[in-house]
């Protein structure tokens, strides 16, 4: 429709964070399902990303009819559209020697498809590459002509008065600044989502000027935003109390996040039945869950590991606001008491630079008697095994924004150990079991009670069954609710120099 409203996603720093890796962790998985999802109900030949080009260091854009809601969703992708990796050979330069027999080296690709899907890594040893690597190869060659139909543009000679610009990401340098005044200054509604006040509240948690940076784009998001929005009631509190420093009334409208899973697919109509701790146990039942041999065999060996026992899982970059070495010391507490048959803990993630603490604990104790197993940024093929097989989450975070593991496990049909603190109740609801995150002995009781009592594990799961949960298309829907509303474009605060609070 030709009246409809154009829409705006900056994604620079998405691009930013996936030029350097080929996986999403928690707010690159906000933005790409968010927007990708807001394809599905707006017209995407007026849902446009914009982004901050290096080459000429200045913002282009280009509409999702061109770019597709797909590449956004798959990191791999949308590295191999935007950045050239040369690092990666073709098909071609691994079957160089057939170069003057097209017959023989079409011949081959067809074998190698086929070997590659099967995993028979030693078909591949004589040209030096995995299986896993073809399918990497063959993946970025499929997607390699997607770049060639990008249409980027400046972006501000595309925008017009009425558009709405949506910054979901973490749009913290200060490079970008200048484009988001411009576009607030030519018309466009600018709307910031505000993810957690974590660097401010808790700076001791944080690393190095990462406190600072952060109030720094908080205190300038005030000269280019006209609405915030925040994942959580505790967001939007946490933000109201910041807002008033400044004597500052701004629009805050309450977006809460998804309880999905990251590729957002469906669950089943019959989930399978809760299972107790005895039975994971049993060999036979592991060999059911496990049986598709394909997909396992392309995962490292630490995580095949991890999947071949009981254990639980606790997801997220691993930092002190994580809290993950009280979640360790609750398992040292239950070993010393004679629990020996604890399940294993898996932390999967992102190592931090604050970790030290962790680190300690882990170096002391061989890995807490070995029952503590760390998981370096698994791929989202790893992961999703992880969650799959898991007997629950443990998240006892000092602070969340939201808490995506925990919706994330729920879609799983697993129940977690969660704090009760911040926003982590909103997600957890009534379908979890919480804990005091200072105190070892609570983390420790809480693990215990999903570990040692299966019935009452077994109720969680199955009224997580009966819950409809929130899924990432709900959250665009209400996020393309407010945007779009008529409404939402409320006459502007004028603009004024901003003064700081004593500190």
């Amino acid at each position: 429709m030709t009246d409809e409203v154009r829409l705006f996603f900056d994604v620079s720093s998405l691009l930013n964070h996936i030029r350097h890796a080929r996986h999403y962790t928690g707010i690159q998985r906000v933005v790409s399902m968010l927007v990708s999802e807001i394809s599905e109900i707006h017209s995407p030949s007026n849902v446009y990303v914009s982004y901050y080009d290096r080459k000429d260091r200045n913002h282009k854009c280009l509409s999702l009819e061109d770019l597709t809601a797909d590449v956004l969703k798959s990191p791999t992708r949308l590295q191999s559209v935007f950045f050239e990796d040369r690092s990666v050979h073709t098909s071609n330069t691994v079957l160089k020697r057939y170069e003057h027999n097209s017959i023989k080296k079409a011949f081959y690709k067809i074998q190698f498809d086929f070997f590659a899907k099967m995993g028979k890594n030693r078909k591949f040893k004589r040209f030096g590459i995995t299986a896993a690597d073809w399918i990497k190869i063959r993946e970025n060659e499929k997607n390699s002509s997607v770049n060639k139909k990008l249409n980027s543009m400046p972006a501000l000679e595309v925008m017009k008065p009425g558009d709405k610009l949506v910054l979901l990401d973490s749009t913290w340098n200060e490079r970008y600044f200048a484009f988001f005044k411009d576009a607030r200054n030519m018309g466009c509604h600018v709307y910031t989502l505000v993810h957690d006040l974590i660097p401010i509240i808790t700076p001791e948690t944080t690393p190095g000027f990462v406190p600072l940076d952060f109030k720094n784009w908080l205190t300038g998001s005030l000269d280019f935003t006209d609405s915030y929005l925040a994942v959580s009631d505790a967001t939007r509190k946490d933000l109201e109390l910041f807002l008033d420093q400044f004597d500052e009334d701004r629009e805050i409208e309450v977006i809460r996040l998804a309880q999905a899973q990251f590729a957002d697919e469906p669950r089943t109509e019959t989930p399978p039945s809760p299972r107790t701790y005895t039975e994971l146990k049993a060999p036979h039942d592991r060999l059911k869950k496990l049986s598709d041999v394909g997909p396992i065999i392309h995962l490292p060996d630490a995580t095949r590991e991890a999947l071949g026992s009981p254990f639980v899982l606790c997801v997220g970059t691993i930092e002190p606001r994580k809290n993950v070495w009280r979640l360790a010391l609750a398992w040292k507490s239950l070993i010393d008491q004679g629990h020996v048959d604890l399940p294993r803990l898996v932390i999967a993630g992102k190592e931090s630079v604050m970790v030290q603490s962790l680190k300690d604990l882990l170096n002391a104790t061989g890995n807490v008697y070995g029952y503590v197993s760390v998981l370096d940024s698994p791929s989202e093929d790893a992961l999703r095994r992880l969650y799959e097989n898991c007997l629950f989450l443990a998240m006892p975070s000092l602070f969340e924004g939201w808490g995506l593991p925990v919706g994330e496990a729920l879609s799983f049909g697993k129940t977690a150990v969660v704090s009760n603190t911040s926003s982590l109740p909103e997600v957890g609801e009534n379908l979890v079991e919480y804990c005091d995150p200072e105190s070892v002995k609570s983390i420790a009781d809480a693990i215990m009670r999903l570990v040692g009592d299966s019935d009452h594990r077994a109720n969680l799961e199955a009224r997580i069954r009966e819950t409809e949960l929130r899924s990432w298309h709900t959250v665009a829907k209400e996020l393309h609710d407010i945007v779009v509303s008529e409404n939402s474009a409320k006459p502007r605060l004028a603009s004024s120099p901003m003064m700081h609070p004593a500190s």
